[in-house]
């Protein structure tokens, strides 16, 4: 999804998923990494990501979506709201 200097520590996902029976939100702070690590989150709702570590330069954002449907899904294109630390 994107990069920045600064680590995020809250991410809200905001995303139209249509005609799915089920599905699952996962972002990372450090998707590049060797061993990301994932957190649930609510489809417009802020989650704070507890991760502090980065093995790349920059930290790394990330969203993976689940869905499951009948062959008729559809899953839009994400956006990713993100709170920074200050320093």
């Amino acid at each position: 999804m994107g990069a920045s200097e600064k680590r995020p520590k809250k991410m809200r996902p905001i995303v139209t998923i249509e005609n799915c029976t089920e599905s699952t939100i996962e972002v990372s702070n450090n998707a590049k990494d060797t061993g990301p690590v994932w957190v649930t989150a609510t489809n417009n709702e802020e989650v704070e990501t507890p991760n502090t570590t980065k093995e790349t330069d920059n930290w790394e954002i990330g969203v993976r979506i689940t869905a499951k449907s009948g062959g008729k899904g559809i899953v839009h294109e994400p956006i990713i709201l993100v709170e920074t630390e200050e320093s």
